[in-house]
């Protein structure tokens, strides 16, 4: 792989796109490599202002992705220390969302490591971050502070928390064209949850159901020709 900030670009979509897909240990190589990479550009490469700010992101989506990894592999040191570094990527590119995105990977790990106090703090960071940003990442951060309050036992906060989850579940009002496959693709799972086990054909689910539909029904690929 040479450095270059659009190959990098092309192999950071490409894993994102295979990381739900693959064998984990088939695209660490990968993840590592990409991110050293796109580090060693960044550091000794010539690179434009706007240049620099495409690779932090990048570098942050790559840290991120490796942070789950590590989460998924049961290590949350190795995967907080990664989402540390995805964050500073986060700062570096002044990204509100990828900010977001990694304080909630931050309140993931820190609950399953059995901190649900520091998930709650990133789960809340990560809203203030998120501000005016919208998409399926504010529902997350909801439901993280949500289940983290939850185990702690401030009721409270949790009633609240899953209020702002109800909220921000607005997600489904996305233009068309910010209908990515990831979104779409997460939408279509809750959408087979709520036909499965039989739940009734009325009521909640049922109105849910038919809002995913015409929300799944042009995804963002029909614009691509």
């Amino acid at each position: 792989m040479v450095g270059d900030p659009r190959v990098i670009h092309d192999e950071v979509r490409r894993l994102t796109v295979a990381y739900p897909k693959l064998a984990l240990p088939t695209l660490l190589g990968d993840l590592v490599e990409v991110q050293d990479l796109t580090f060693r550009l960044l550091e000794h490469g010539r690179v434009k202002p706007l240049q620099a700010r495409e690779l932090y992101l990048l570098a942050g989506i790559t840290s991120g992705m490796l942070a789950k990894a590590s989460h998924d592999l049961g290590n949350p040191s190795a995967a907080m220390m990664q989402a540390r570094t995805a964050f500073v990527c986060a700062d570096n590119a002044d990204h509100h969302a990828m900010r977001a995105w990694v304080r909630s990977l931050q309140s993931l790990i820190s609950y399953w490591a059995g901190r649900p106090a520091e998930a709650a703090d990133y789960a809340d960071l990560g809203q203030a971050a998120a501000g005016s940003v919208r998409g399926t990442t504010s529902v997350w951060l909801a439901c993280l502070s949500a289940r983290a309050h939850a185990l702690l036992g401030d009721g409270e906060a949790t009633r609240a928390a899953i209020q702002r989850a109800e909220d921000a579940r607005a997600v489904l009002d996305l233009p068309i064209e910010q209908r990515n496959f990831g979104i779409t693709s997460s939408a279509q799972r809750v959408h087979a949850a709520l036909a499965s086990g039989g739940r009734r054909a009325t009521g909640v689910a049922a109105d849910l159901r038919e809002e995913i539909e015409a929300f799944t029904a042009s995804p963002t690929s029909v614009l691509i020709r």
